[in-house]
């Protein structure tokens, strides 16, 4: 029978292995649904080279891309759809009403449907070789200076999925998008978590990772907390490295100043409507090459206290679930269109001592206790702040590398007039000064640039981070 079968499209939609024919005629189809009817010509090659002719690589589309086909076509402008395998088909779908109606096909066509998920991607082509799915950037197309912190879709992500009481081996795979159900209690009740860390190019030219093990903690911590299995260590580790390593062409240079940012996240999914955890998880990282959170890169930004709780006493604030961030985003578009960069919590019981920002945790430079003493640095400490990787390691540099004395300790907002020095810190920040903090009404100014204290703790982290000074600690991983 040419084309394929319904069995081997079930196969294929369940992610189960079929033959190199098979593989090279889905990377057909795939292509027809994302590139809008229009299939590179290696790709056609390709095909047929594994034994396909014409008409069973236009009968595919009646199996297998039928349906996300018609779902495609019924919002896409009125443009005429380039079908270089299939003329006919390209007229038999002409305008109507906005959309495009269907006078004919190949067998199957059904006119209107439902996208066809394929969990995981297609497999790869012919001879195990990868057919990249489609980018909306090439990497040699990126101006790595003047990244912002923005998404970059990359060609490849890494997933595994719990079912059964048990994780698959995962694998990588090309589509970015999640197929997963309406009843999935990630969409209803906030059943994720999520991590955030980076790869940095050193000057040898190879990439690593700023310390994953950690990030894996945080994470087992957070899965717990929402009744989700953790992804062993073993498989954390082995997602973000072979994520990094299937798009290592979009880590930035070394003296760039960018990084690759890697996005590890866990989500109940499944069929469910009652409030209970999944019975399956889909974990998932995928990355995309970042500059600075800030505009401007290390320069002074202005926090505003914000009114709002961002967290319970005893709630969910020291684990890294997206829920936390939804309930903040009314504060920080309250502090932007007030003229300030991100907003700052305080406490959820007393509002008198400081929290965190909206997206890093904060730390502030006080003067020696005594005269030619060590400077001090203090940062808050609450059961509703989430544990900071970069911050740790911050507060790991100051000790031991530049002597200051480190307090974690309930911080007063009254005390913020008394810094030296104040900053925000975490994965995506880095270490950015902040210059003023506006509460009660009026501003108070710390800075107007980059104090010392602060340049030191940036040019140390990021110059481990980079590979530009000794990692005595073991911080950065390989990821070649």
């Amino acid at each position: 029978m040419a084309g394929l079968t319904p069995d081997q499209v079930q196969d294929a939609r369940r992610g189960w292995a079929v033959d190199a024919k098979t593989r090279a005629l889905l990377h057909v189809a795939e292509r027809l649904v994302e590139a809008r009817g229009r299939v590179q010509d290696d790709e056609l090659a390709a095909a047929r080279s594994a034994g396909w002719s014409d008409a069973e690589l236009l009968e595919v589309v009646g199996h297998v891309a039928l349906d996300i086909f018609t779902n495609y076509v019924d919002h896409v402008a009125e443009t005429p759809i380039d079908f270089p395998i299939a003329p006919p088909l390209a007229t038999a779908l002409t305008p109507r009403g906005g959309a495009r109606e269907a006078r004919g096909g190949p067998p199957g066509w059904s006119g209107r449907g439902r996208p066809i998920g394929l969990p995981g991607g297609f497999p790869p082509g012919p001879g195990g070789g990868r057919i990249p799915a489609m980018t909306t950037t090439r990497a040699a197309e990126l101006d790595w200076a003047n990244l912002g912190f923005v998404y970059v879709k990359t060609p490849w992500r890494y997933q595994a999925e719990h079912r059964g009481g048990a994780w698959t081996g995962g694998e990588l795979v090309e589509d970015a998008q999640l197929h997963i159900e309406e009843g999935a209690t990630s969409l209803h009740y906030a059943q994720q978590c999520f991590e955030g860390l980076k790869a940095f190019r050193h000057p040898n030219g190879k990439a690593h990772l700023f310390r994953p093990s950690d990030n894996h903690l945080r994470m087992a911590s957070s899965s717990a907390r929402l009744l989700m299995p953790s992804p062993p260590e073993s498989l954390f580790l082995r997602a973000c490295l072979e994520t990094v390593k299937a798009n290592l062409e979009f880590v930035p240079p070394a003296d760039s100043g960018a990084s690759l940012y890697i996005r590890p996240l866990l989500i109940g999914v499944g069929d469910n409507l009652g409030l209970r955890a999944a019975t399956r998880y889909i974990f998932r990282t995928f990355c995309s090459p970042v500059g600075p959170y800030f505009k401007g890169g290390l320069k002074a930004v202005k926090l505003r206290v914000t009114a709002i709780d961002r967290v319970a006493k005893s709630g969910t604030g020291a684990y890294k679930v997206g829920g936390n961030y939804a309930g903040g985003l009314m504060a920080t578009q309250e502090a932007k269109q007030a003229g300030y960069d991100e907003a700052l919590y305080l406490d959820p019981i007393e509002h008198r001592y400081l929290e965190e920002a909206g997206s890093a945790n904060v730390f502030g430079i006080l003067p020696p206790r005594t005269p030619g003493g060590p400077a001090r640095l203090v940062t808050p400490e609450s059961p509703s702040i989430l544990p900071s990787i970069t911050l740790k390691s911050v507060l790991t540099l100051a000790k031991e590398e530049l002597g200051l004395e480190v307090e974690r300790r309930r911080v007063s907002i009254d005390e913020v007039p008394s810094f030296a020095e104040m900053g925000c810190t975490g994965t995506a920040a880095v270490i950015t000064p902040v210059g003023t903090v506006h509460h009660a009404g009026k501003d108070t100014v710390i800075t107007d640039g980059v104090g010392p204290i602060t340049r030191k703790l940036y040019d140390l982290l990021t110059g481990i981070q980079r590979g530009k000074l000794a990692d005595a600690r073991g911080w950065c991983v390989p990821c070649e």
